[in-house]
């Protein structure tokens, strides 16, 4: 009977398929079996108490598990916000690496100019180092008439002016560029007169043949091709038309017609 009992606490059968008189008589076959009530209807009390006793801890153990899990979902929300919120710092570290990028660039950009400016500031400072140091020495070379010096420092000068055209609004290079243009002016005709005297001259042994090849390295320099042109002029009339007009003047014997063999 307490078996047939035990059966009943372990079965799995379906409560709508359970017959409780079929049971009870299964339990309490005959007159005898009912002395046993006393203890079966101890062993039913003992298996409602073990009954409720788990009901209650199934019912604690489902309420410990909502709380694990609202407190599962709670950390997984309070993780999914931390997480956003990384991920909206590692947005804004991006933008703000962007916008560092673009500065850095921007600088970069300014440098390289600046760089530029400085590196054509050098040059034009250098050239105009150098275009002083020439006219100083040109002025020198002009005073003294040291004609070889005088076209070497022209023809410098006159480099370093081609060089600074642009800057020529620039009232000091301005200034400086026509100190040149005057030495220049100055020079050609001190070297064209004594190109000129040279003509003159009745012994050609007296001459400064160096002299004068330097003073023709001028007229180069100075590219005074009116003033080469001018002295060529009067290097033909000196050497040769003035002779000729001398020689056949009207008043010569060979200046008449029957003697006009004789020019040619």
């Amino acid at each position: 009977m307490l078996t047939n009992l035990d059966d009943f606490l372990l079965d799995e059968t379906s409560p709508e398929s359970f017959d409780p008189i079929d049971y009870i008589n299964e339990i309490f076959p005959d007159e005898k079996s009912l002395n046993s009530v006393d203890q079966v209807i101890a062993q039913v009390e003992s298996a409602i108490n073990n009954l409720d006793q788990e009901i209650k801890s199934s019912i604690h153990n489902s309420e410990n598990d909502q709380i694990a899990g609202e407190q599962a979902l709670e950390e997984s929300e309070q993780e999914i916000q931390t997480l956003v919120k990384q991920i909206q710092s590692i947005a804004q570290q991006a933008k703000n690496s962007e916008q560092t990028v673009r500065e850095l660039t921007n600088n970069m950009k300014q440098l390289d100019l600046a760089k530029k400016n400085l590196s054509q500031a050098i040059g034009v400072l250098r050239h105009l180092d150098h275009l002083v140091d020439s006219t100083m020495a040109l002025e020198e070379s002009c005073e003294n008439k040291n004609y070889g010096q005088a076209s070497e420092n022209l023809k410098a000068a006159l480099e370093v002016i081609n060089l600074l055209q642009k800057y020529s609004s620039i009232p000091k290079v301005s200034n400086l560029i026509d100190r040149v243009y005057d030495l220049k002016n100055r020079l050609t005709n001190q070297a064209c007169n004594d190109l000129q005297k040279s003509l003159v001259k009745p012994r050609p042994q007296s001459l400064n043949i160096q002299q004068l090849r330097d003073a023709c390295k001028v007229l180069d320099a100075a590219m005074a091709h009116d003033v080469k042109e001018k002295f060529l002029l009067n290097l033909i009339n000196v050497k040769l038309v003035d002779k000729y007009r001398l020689l056949y003047e009207p008043s010569q014997d060979c200046s008449w017609l029957d003697s006009i063999g004789s020019r040619y």
